[in-house]
């Protein structure tokens, strides 16, 4: 039995371009203050309108100051987690835009996931950034950005940007 898509194709009528997400790459400042080369990190970025508020590891703000907060569990694709903590971040999208630096708090997890940052509604709607499906690409502002394999790591990003 074949199933069937909200637009009456068949499983064998899909393109793999149905498979693609809302993911970008980001440079986390991950130090507070002046910002050097050295002190930024380049991250796997998920856009997730499922997402109520943002999130980051925190194996990446270890330099940073986090806030303590009431225990919050959060249910993603990935697994249930906890945060209890919050912090502030800097970073850049440079698919979008090299030189802005967005500021915002995210909520701070310790659990493994398929991405270092969780963008969620809080910041996508300050931020007026819009997942377009029926296009398959992510917007803010002017720029246009196309949505990606799942699978594509930092390693591939950062061969393209040499280029």
């Amino acid at each position: 039995m074949l199933s069937t898509d909200v637009r009456g194709r068949n499983s064998s009528q899909l393109s793999t371009s149905t498979l693609l997400a809302p993911i970008t790459f980001g440079w986390l400042h991950t130090s507070a203050g002046r910002t050097k080369e050295s002190r930024i990190k380049t991250i796997r970025i998920l856009f997730d309108s499922g997402a109520s508020e943002t999130i980051v590891q925190s194996n990446l703000i270890k330099n940073l100051k986090c806030q303590k907060t009431n225990t919050q569990q959060w249910n993603t694709a990935a697994g249930s987690i906890s945060t209890n903590k919050m912090s502030k971040l800097m970073f850049n999208l440079p698919e979008f835009y090299e030189t802005k630096i967005v500021q915002c708090w995210a909520h701070v997890f310790e659990a493994k996931l398929s991405y270092d940052m969780i963008i969620g509604r809080d910041l996508m709607s300050q931020l007026g950034i819009n997942i377009n499906f029926k296009n398959q690409t992510v917007e803010w502002m002017e720029a246009t950005v196309p949505m990606r394999n799942p699978k594509t790591d930092i390693k591939e990003f950062l061969s393209k940007k040499l280029e």
